[in-house]
């Protein structure tokens, strides 16, 4: 994959299609469900937060598990100074913040991973049946703004569409 891709393609990639626990793929997502705002407006500890999720989200889910979540949060923001990312007055202002999510999209379900996992995986196969093009990278931020909006579009339209539910 490194012939063909840079690392950073690779690292957006993982990040647009990675699961963070309850129905959540990808960055922008959880971001909409942990904390109801963009990817780009998390803070210091919402990012470590995600950070911490993506490693093991049945283990880190921080509506099942807060505190469990909440120390791998801090455990990622310590490496972030460690890594001299954010500053050691960052680290301590973000780790003095009480882990609290939004919850923004339905309340709990009964879906495990393998479940979640699957439905996620047919809509995907659904889209790509009514030839829906995926797309990774983006010449632009409008493109990329315009291709989430139809991504969405079509992925809440085949999960949820007029037929019922996944």
């Amino acid at each position: 994959m490194e012939d063909k891709y840079s690392k950073k393609d690779i690292m957006e990639f993982y990040c647009n299609t990675n699961y963070y626990a309850n129905r959540s793929y990808g960055v922008s997502e959880a971001s909409r469900y942990y904390f109801d705002k963009e990817a780009k407006d998390l803070t210091i500890w919402e990012a470590a937060t995600l950070a911490g999720i993506s490693n093991n989200p049945s283990r880190y889910d921080p509506v099942a598990h807060p505190d469990t979540s909440k120390w791998k949060r801090d455990q990622v923001i310590d490496n972030m100074a460690l890594c001299k990312f954010i500053t050691r007055e960052e680290q301590e202002n973000a780790k003095a913040q009480p882990l609290t999510v939004a919850k923004v999209y339905e309340g709990g379900t009964t879906e495990n991973y393998q479940t979640s996992y699957a439905i996620h995986s047919a809509v995907l196969e659904l889209m790509k049946n009514d030839d829906f093009v995926f797309q990774y990278v983006f010449p632009s931020k409008s493109s990329y703004d315009s291709y989430k909006e139809e991504y969405q579009e079509q992925y809440q339209a085949k999960r949820y569409g007029t037929q019922g539910r996944i």
